[in-house]
Parts: structure tokens; sequence; C-alpha cells
């Protein structure tokens, strides 16, 4: 992660924290892990729109899951959460985080895996 991703991610933790209480809600795990991250070009910049009101002020561990394919367009194609926790949730600010996301011109998978985490989350071992 370079730095200028490490220093926003920081500042929103802070803002989050700060503004909004938040604590880590206990520790949960991710049962699968991400694939096709070598075909991001670029993430976008995560803002306090992309945390959902109702979580905004809670004790929050959760994570998403969602399957999608690329085409070679450059954007995730046929997005479909396939799993999160809490259910119902953050499964519609995460698809709109992964709309934003640029993928490599050219890049081509019939199966990939995106997975977003919020709070105290612990990610599946590779």
């Amino acid at each position: 992660m370079g730095s200028r991703k490490l220093k926003n991610s920081i500042l929103l933790l802070l803002f989050f924290a700060a503004d909004h209480a938040l604590a880590a809600g206990p520790v949960i795990e991710v049962p699968v892990q991400a694939t096709c991250q070598e075909h991001i070009a670029s993430e976008p910049r995560v803002t306090a729109q992309d945390w959902p009101k109702r979580a905004r002020g809670r004790e929050i561990s959760a994570y998403v899951v969602i399957s999608y394919s690329l085409d070679g367009s450059g954007k995730a194609m046929s997005p479909t959460v396939t799993d999160s926790k809490p259910k119902g949730l953050f499964e519609e600010s995460t698809l709109g985080i992964l709309e934003r996301t640029e993928f490599v011109q050219g890049a081509k998978a019939p199966s990939c895996t995106y997975v977003r985490t919020y709070g105290s989350v612990k990610r599946a071992e590779r």
C-alpha cells in the first residue's frame, strides 16, 4: 500500500473514531480470499459517504464478498454479492466502491472475488 493510500486510510479511520465514536467490534473472519487484485489499476478513495448511515457510531466488524468478471473494459462486470456479515449493511456501499475501481485495460478473467472489510476483520490466509 502506498504511503498516500495509507495516510488516507488512517485519516478516514481517525475521522470515524473522532466524529462517530466508532470502536472496533468483535473480530470476525472472512471465509475467502480476494482474487484478480493484480488487475487493479486504481482503487477509489473511500469516503464518509461509503460508510452506511445505519453503521455510523456503532461498533462494527463487517465484510462483503463480491463475485465479478473482467472483460477487458477496465470495469468489473456482473458484480454479485456472494457473502456478507452482517447482512444488509455494507452491500450497496461496497458495490459502489467496486464500481469506482479501475482495472487494467485488456485484463480478462471469468471469475474474480472482491473482499472489502470494515472494522476488526481477520482475512483468509493465503
